[in-house]
């Protein structure tokens, strides 16, 4: 299936209209496309303006200058309720609605479609049965949603999205409250929402890792470089990433996906290992305490590891001595010990 662009954006100014102090503008010059079928992540610091870009393309901020243009159509033609048939928006505010059964706040999602009263029909109805299950929560139908836990209720949250039956869905850091693995549910249900239900899902989010591993493209935004889009290996891979976002002794590792602190590593030990897996950990242990592995020639202390299995370790020390270690605890400790001598 085509992933066709459903928002594009042309020299977007996004900013805060001051009444009449005229306007502060966060940022200018950003020009985008988001596709459906494609889950989307916006990386970027505190203060990068994420949020605002994302309150703008759901209509909350006023666009200050540019194009943007939503399923072919400029943004500024769409009266509210047209616009809320297309765009949904799940914020990163704390659900309050504690008072109402989970099923109710799903069936807020069909406002756009029951007029001023709200009267459900049969087909409202089966699109907020549809989007509880579609979101794993429909066992929790007749609940309370003071009675979730925050995983559940933003999955509810998202299900309300879902009941507009919108093309677009966008989310200001829906994982910001959730434990690792409520994080992991929510980034793979989105995933799936994106490629099953062929929606366009952006969310602005400070989980690199799940990003890295799910996201189809990212838009990565700072205060100093502005907005550059891409797909995610590609920002990876050509320094992108790193360009972004390292900041001091901070930078962002190709080899491993993570961010890590790179200050004061001088000292490097050769490694060799049985599998990547192996490998990456000891590349892990070998940061943390201040070194840098490197293939091939001995490190430069004279240093060389050979990680056989998890409980089979040789360490080479500088002077020339191999000893055997039954796991990493025992090496680590070992090499501190060499350190220190």
């Amino acid at each position: 299936m085509e992933r066709r662009c459903v928002i594009t954006g042309e020299r977007l100014s996004i900013g805060y209209r001051l009444g009449g102090r005229g306007v502060r503008r966060v940022h200018e010059g950003l020009s985008f496309s988001l596709r459906a079928g494609e889950l989307t992540c916006l990386l970027g610091p505190n203060g990068a303006g994420k949020s605002t870009l994302l309150k703008t393309l759901g209509g909350g901020r006023t666009l200050l200058d540019g194009e943007l243009r939503l399923c072919g159509e400029p943004f500024g033609k769409y009266s509210e309720t047209r616009r809320s048939r297309l765009v949904g928006v799940v914020l990163t505010d704390k659900v309050y609605a504690g008072g109402l059964r989970v099923h109710q706040l799903v069936a807020l999602g069909r406002y756009p479609y029951t007029g001023f009263f709200g009267n459900l029909g049969a087909e409202d109805r089966r699109v907020v049965d549809w989007a509880m299950e579609a979101v794993g929560i429909a066992g929790k139908a007749g609940s309370y949603v003071a009675e979730l836990s925050d995983g559940e209720r933003q999955k509810a949250m998202i299900a309300k999205a879902l009941a507009q039956q919108c093309p677009v869905i966008l989310l200001d850091e829906p994982t910001a409250f959730l434990d690792i693995i409520s994080r992991i549910e929510v980034m793979n249900l989105l995933y799936r929402l994106a490629r099953e239900e062929h929606k366009a899902v952006l969310l602005s989010t400070h989980d690199v890792d799940q990003a890295l591993l799910l996201a189809d493209s990212l838009w990565l935004m700072s205060q100093q470089n502005g907005l550059l889009c891409g797909t995610t290996e590609d920002l990876v891979l050509n320094g992108s990433l790193n360009r972004f976002f390292s900041r001091g002794d901070v930078e962002f590792d190709p080899d491993n996906g993570r961010f890590r602190h790179c200050g004061g590593v001088g000292r490097t030990v050769s490694v060799e290992a049985a599998d990547d897996r192996l490998l990456l950990w000891a590349r892990n242990a070998l940061m943390r305490n201040g070194y840098a592995a490197q293939s091939g020639a001995d490190g430069n202390d004279g240093m060389r590891l050979r990680v056989h299995a998890a409980d089979n370790i040789e360490f080479f020390r500088p002077d020339g001595v191999a000893v055997r270690c039954a796991s990493f605890a025992e090496w680590i400790e070992l090499l501190n010990e060499t350190d220190c001598g």
